[in-house]
């Protein structure tokens, strides 16, 4: 009968450049994924502002035209 060679434990048998790629690979992906949070954040911010923005030019302008309006019923 022949022998069988011993189970090969992955886990605990990584080569040490293995190992490096995993780190490596690991936090390029979570730096990946703060600068994803972080863009979706900013763009948001910017998207809140130029509406706030625009609501403000149309208050503005609505303002202007009852001014308008007024001082040419007089």
């Amino acid at each position: 009968m022949k022998k069988r060679p011993p189970a090969v434990d992955t886990q605990n048998d990584m080569a040490g450049s293995s190992k490096v790629a995993d780190i490596l690979h690991k936090t390029v992906t979570g730096g990946l994924v703060l600068v994803t949070a972080f863009a979706l954040a900013d763009v948001t911010r910017g998207f809140s502002v130029l509406v706030k923005r625009n609501m403000d030019r149309r208050a503005a302008a609505e303002q202007a035209q009852e001014q308008s309006d007024a001082g040419h019923k007089d």
